[in-house]
């Protein structure tokens, strides 16, 4: 990353310029379920999807946090060890 920070071109680019619109991500509410909120990626959306809680950025779910729940779900654990404990938590973070 610093590399990339050290392009002279791009140290004129503010993150604005870069960043993708509101409105063409995905949001969700923070106790909306996964599933549909997964159905909703290809209506023009896309990852990551932004938790938003009374119109503030509660939080934001990547493709990597989907893939350890995947795996979570398929193999008891995020990274291959033991799951957490009494099988609950959070993928990649607490197993």
């Amino acid at each position: 990353m610093r590399r990339l920070a050290a392009v002279a071109s791009w140290r004129q680019e503010s993150v604005r310029d870069v960043a993708t619109p509101l409105s063409q991500s995905t949001l969700a509410a923070p106790d909306e379920l996964l599933n549909s909120v997964l159905e909703r990626l290809g209506a023009g959306g896309g990852l990551p999807i932004l938790v938003m809680d009374d119109g503030r950025l509660g939080g934001i779910v990547t493709a990597h946090d989907i893939d350890c729940l995947f795996r979570w779900h398929t193999t008891g654990s995020a990274r291959g060890g033991a799951p957490a404990a009494g099988g609950v938590g959070r993928p990649g973070i607490d197993a």
